[in-house]
């Protein structure tokens, strides 16, 4: 009986001490990966600029009727005469969609092979940090429009548009001067989430890469909230959001100042991650993160 607890004992500690030492090599790769990915999050706080503030901005712009015959856009209770259909205002987000379907196929089949035969075909790495760069671009673009935009209404220059039941004082610029920034940020995606998610997946050990993709979409998820939160902190009385006469009218704030903030933040964390992904390349066996390594781990 007593031989037979020894070996029960030593099988189980040697299960336990194989584990252990698994465990500990796996979390050290997932120290290596974390910060790369947690100096995404201030891209993901651009990023979601599209689905918020450039909506908001679009609205104060003036959005063209696109069937000037059509009367769906008259309201005389609101005193605003202005027949015709109008597009939505969130449609310029299909800018984005566009651009993602149009140029991933582009970039699999043509540009990458063509850059891997002339042996310059960037890592994960470097694609992403050209990702931010595409987001910060956005935003300058947003923050000089905004300005533009600014100095009419300072002017008095404005026209009424009704968009459902709200009447909104916009600009004489049109919509269509936001197509750049959403072309911008649908290029930065394709830059920064897609070789984001193929560097969390192909450098994560097998065992924790459905552990690695769950953190990857929680920091997206991060970004947006910190977002948010920066919004809501501009908000506050003397902030440059703050207009407490009327909640969502943007021609007493001064937006273009956030735009510009959120610049400044994408490039002072681009910065930070071109030095963070530099070690990482230089620790990890390899180049680290060619754009299509296979690596099996665990």
């Amino acid at each position: 009986m007593d031989i037979i607890e020894s070996a029960f004992f030593k099988v189980v500690l040697a299960t336990v001490q194989r584990v252990s030492e698994e465990d500990i090599a796996n979390f050290r790769v997932l120290v290596k990966i974390l910060p790369v990915m947690v100096t995404l999050v201030p891209y993901w706080m651009v990023y979601f600029q599209m689905q918020s503030t450039y909506v908001l901005q679009g609205l104060h712009l003036h959005i063209p009727n696109i069937f000037p015959n059509y009367p769906g856009n008259n309201s005389v209770a609101l005193g605003v005469q202005d027949s015709g259909y109008k597009i939505p205002e969130a449609w310029l987000l299909l800018a984005n969609v566009v651009v993602v379907l149009i140029l991933v196929p582009v970039k699999d089949h043509l540009l990458d092979p063509l850059l891997l035969r002339c042996k310059l075909l960037p890592s994960a790495l470097q694609k992403m940090a050209l990702g931010m760069f595409f987001g910060f671009t956005s935003v300058i673009v947003a923050g000089f429009l905004e300005m533009e935009r600014l100095e009419y209404i300072h002017q008095n220059q404005t026209v009424s548009q009704q968009i459902g039941k709200n009447v909104y004082y916009a600009a004489p610029l049109s919509i269509w001067w936001q197509i750049p920034q959403y072309l911008l940020i649908g290029i930065s995606e394709i830059f920064a989430s897609i070789p984001g998610l193929e560097f969390a997946y192909s450098e994560a050990p097998r065992s924790m890469q459905g552990a690695i993709m769950g953190i990857f979409f929680c920091l997206s998820g991060v970004g947006s909230l910190l977002g948010s939160s920066l919004v809501a902190l501009l908000s506050l009385p003397g902030g440059w959001l703050h207009c407490p006469k009327d909640h969502g009218n943007i021609n007493n704030c001064q937006m273009d100042r956030y735009f510009f903030l959120l610049a400044g933040i994408q490039a002072a964390t681009a910065l930070l991650f071109m030095w963070i992904a530099g070690r990482y390349e230089r620790t990890a066996h390899g180049p680290a993160s060619q754009s299509y390594p296979s690596r099996d781990r665990g």
